[in-house]
């Protein structure tokens, strides 16, 4: 496997495990528990775009290659 492949499987688990805390944090009562669940959901979404556009990047990359 390639390295790009991998760090995209790799953010692609970070991504699940911080979806995983997001949920945890969501059932939390206290506010320290809602504003870090605040901060949490924007990493959330800033580093699911960046696994979109990675995978986007690659499928880019696979057909470039199938030209060449």
């Amino acid at each position: 496997m390639s390295d790009f492949n991998r760090e995209i499987m790799e953010l692609d688990g970070a991504l699940d495990d911080l979806c995983h805390a997001a949920a945890k944090l969501g059932d939390a009562e206290d506010w320290v528990g809602k504003a870090i669940l605040v901060t949490l959901e924007g990493m959330i979404d800033d580093l699911g775009l960046r696994v979109t556009e990675l995978r986007a990047i690659r499928k880019a990359v696979k057909e470039v290659r199938k030209d060449v």
